[in-house]
């Protein structure tokens, strides 16, 4: 029964403001009414488009990849060449007290972390991932993936840059 009186009730609003735009002398237009969401979404596809069509490169956020995962590609059917900014050849002045995975990627740009498999059942997993720096592979292990991504880059840190980390990088994996 109360959901007859709420339709009637939506309803007479309905009617209500059709009377009251009719009353005005002019007809809105559908559009007038579009959701923000839509508004923006049509004007980043424009953007896009434009870009496009201008040859630069348009990453495709609906395949659900990663940006680095797969190469972007350009109208032309060319794939555009992707730069890497040069590694650095000197370490920062806060080298030991950055985060080991992101010192390891100020200092090697684009290197990329291999989760190799988990072992265990939850609560008790323990993740493995490796890390390939120049030519030799790095492994660490954690509770987490990110504590493992940690592990790697901490040892691929301290290997290759003879980075000694401060004692609260170290303990808090």
């Amino acid at each position: 029964m109360a959901a007859k009186a709420r339709r009637v009730k939506e309803e007479k609003s309905i009617e209500a403001g059709e009377a009251e735009m009719m009353k005005d002398g002019e007809e809105r237009e559908e559009g007038d009414d579009v959701p923000m969401l839509n508004l923006v979404s049509f004007a980043l596809h424009k953007l896009f488009t434009e870009w496009e069509a201008n040859g630069f490169p348009v990453p495709d956020f609906r395949s659900g990849q990663e940006g680095g995962a797969q190469p972007m590609v350009v109208d032309n059917g060319a794939e555009p060449v992707r730069t890497l900014p040069t590694p650095r050849e000197e370490l920062p002045a806060n080298a030991a007290s950055t985060h080991p995975t992101m010192l390891l990627s100020i200092m090697s740009p684009g290197v990329q972390f291999l989760d190799v498999g988990s072992e265990g059942r939850p609560p008790n997993v323990q993740h493995t991932v490796s890390v390939c720096l120049q030519g030799k592979n790095f492994v660490g292990t954690g509770r987490t993936k990110k504590v493992a991504r940690k592990n790697a880059a901490m040892e691929a840190c301290m290997s290759v840059y003879g980075v000694k980390f401060n004692p609260d990088i170290v303990e808090s994996s």
